[in-house]
């Protein structure tokens, strides 16, 4: 049966519906004409059922509007836009509205004053702004008045509030959310989350600062990370990539390297909340205590903290402090086949022994993915259980999946290296 759409028609010229509302709606078979003179006060308009449903512009920027923010200015929810190669320098606000940010190409956006690249607030109930395939940089090269060139940073990448935000294949790349004439603390150098729901997924944040949360700062409700790697991110405070408070997150086949804390928690700063570690790195994180992380305040019925089949390795403190995970609370974290090698401190840090793999030396066995320092038919089975996927593990030649080339790895190694994994607790 065909669907009925109700127009109200309010202007007495001759009406091709086609043309009249190219700007909202697609264009179908047939059009619709109305003699001048005559103005109904609705008309009936029948369409196969494929045209149902919410429609979707797609606005094309510059082609059809001069800047990003112009494009969302004149969309509605739903609609798509789609941003040429290039590079933009914006400071865009998205409100009120759930719109998705598609670059095509290699697209930059660099803020464009004292302000985040992007903000998003108050998106409608249950709708989602999507952003994908956009690197976000708040770094500029300056040549000075004696031709020197010299590196500045104007501010964070993304403020989420009160929204719902998803982020796919988007780079953060050297993003600032540090104060620099304020005195407030800052939170979040890429994305700083307050009372929002964000979504990153298959992204990559490379050189982030901030005072706490040098990469994401999360507050309330829900943070999920899926495949996405943090890279030589340094916080002046707490949290070298990323400090959360309160709400739930979730990071999962995701990779945190060489990230740096002057505080608390080296990758990770955590307080409060339900979190769920499943399948990620960490290594070479450095912070003055919790080297690879560091949790608090994980004292209520709601509090949740579990790390399932994830690897630390090379985390450390400074003298005295806890080297990998620093946990002042009570109880302590639930560790489901979690496996640590390097300098472990014990200080501080509850680890249920029996749970704990631990080996002295991080030294790499090539083709090892399930780090038992062996080469046989389980890192094969591994390889193909994740294939196409990110997995930190699996994926040996850090390509950004598991594919033909990590399988070659695991072949050529089979029946290599030797066992050197003990279990117990840390010795």
């Amino acid at each position: 049966m065909p669907v009925r759409v109700n127009f109200a028609i309010s202007i007495p010229i001759a009406i091709s519906l086609t043309a009249a509302h190219a700007d909202q709606w697609p264009q179908f078979p047939g059009e619709l004409s109305l003699p001048a003179g005559q103005v109904p006060s609705a008309v009936v308009i029948e369409l196969p059922p494929e045209l149902a449903g919410p429609l979707t512009m797609e606005r094309h920027v510059p082609s059809q509007y001069e800047s990003i923010q112009a494009a969302v200015d004149a969309s509605f929810n739903g609609d798509h836009i789609i941003v040429a190669e290039g590079t933009y320098s914006e400071c865009i606000t998205i409100e009120d509205k759930a719109v998705s940010i598609l670059g095509d190409g290699q697209v930059t956006i660099q803020t464009a004053a004292w302000s985040p690249v992007l903000e998003i607030v108050s998106t409608p109930d249950e709708q989602t702004v999507h952003i994908s395939g956009v690197r976000f940089t708040t770094r500029y090269e300056v040549t000075w008045d004696d031709g020197s060139k010299h590196f500045v940073s104007k501010g964070r990448g993304v403020i989420v509030d009160k929204s719902r935000a998803r982020f796919s294949n988007c780079v953060f790349l050297h993003c600032d959310g540090r104060e620099h004439y304020g005195v407030s603390t800052s939170y979040g150098g890429a994305i700083a989350s307050h009372w929002g729901w964000v979504t990153v997924e298959h992204c990559m944040f490379f050189g982030c600062t901030a005072d706490n949360g040098a990469a994401i700062s999360s507050g309330g409700y829900a943070l999920d990370i899926i495949g996405s790697g943090f890279y030589g991110c340094v916080a002046a405070g707490d949290g070298g990539a990323l400090r959360m408070s309160w709400g739930t997150l979730s990071i999962k086949q995701s990779r945190f390297i060489a990230n740096e804390a002057k505080g608390r928690g080296g990758h990770l700063f955590l307080k409060e909340g339900k979190v769920n570690l499943w399948r990620s790195l960490f290594a070479n994180g450095t912070a003055h205590d919790g080297g690879a992380v560091y949790s608090d305040n994980f004292d209520s019925w709601f509090d949740e903290l579990i790390v399932d089949d994830c690897s630390f390795s090379d985390n450390t403190a400074d003298a005295g402090q806890t080297d990998v995970w620093k946990h002042a609370a009570v109880g302590g974290p639930s560790l489901a086949d979690a496996r640590f090698c390097g300098t472990i401190g014990t200080s501080g840090c509850v680890v249920p022994a029996m749970e704990l793999k631990y080996q002295a030396s991080c030294e790499a066995c090539e083709g090892d993915t399930n780090h038992d320092q062996s080469v046989d038919i389980h890192d094969l089975m591994d390889v193909l259980m994740h294939w196409a996927s990110p997995d930190p593990f699996t994926d040996l030649d850090w390509d950004g999946v598991t594919d033909a080339g990590d399988l070659l790895q695991v072949l050529e190694g089979l029946g290599g290296c030797g066992s050197t994994m003990s279990r117990g607790g840390v010795r």
